[in-house]
């Protein structure tokens, strides 16, 4: 009785293990997929890539050609390649409207201002926006809630 208790007891700390090692999403599962699927092989290509998964959510620094392979077929792409996120949001409550230059360039070249809810919206900037070379200064107009939308005034 007593041995049957004690593979009771490691028959729960195993599968205790196996639930805390579960990849809590699908990239994740990719990751250690690709990882496994890197050491099955005889040969692997001696590269380093930075991938993002599709999500644009989890980055991940692929060591081998074996790894990058894998994953580019299961949709990951280059990191600098990620589409920024970007959620232009106009609605409003209160004082969240501001001018914010959309498409992430300066004034000093072709800012794009649009009058939106600073707190609410995502612009995400890649690190060298392409921008014309023009001078577009921020509007000395109000950018202000009305009616629950950001307005020029």
């Amino acid at each position: 009785m007593k041995s049957l208790s004690i593979v009771m007891v490691l028959i729960g700390i195993f599968v205790a293990g196996a639930v805390y090692m579960l990849p809590s999403s699908p990239y994740e599962r990719d990751i250690q997929q690709a990882i496994e699927y890197s050491e099955q092989q005889e040969i692997c290509t001696d590269e380093y890539k930075e991938l993002v998964s599709p999500d644009g959510k989890i980055e991940y620094g692929a060591t081998d050609g074996c790894q990058i392979s894998f994953l580019e077929k299961r949709g990951w792409k280059e990191a600098h390649e990620r589409i920024p996120e970007r959620e232009i949001v106009k609605t409003c409550s209160e004082d969240e409207c501001g001018w914010v230059s959309t498409n992430c360039c300066p004034e000093s070249a072709g800012a794009n201002w649009e009058c939106i809810n600073e707190e609410e919206s995502v612009i995400e900037c890649p690190g060298d926006p392409v921008c014309p070379q023009v001078i577009v200064p921020k509007p000395e107009t109000d950018c202000s809630c009305v009616e629950g939308v950001c307005q020029e005034l």
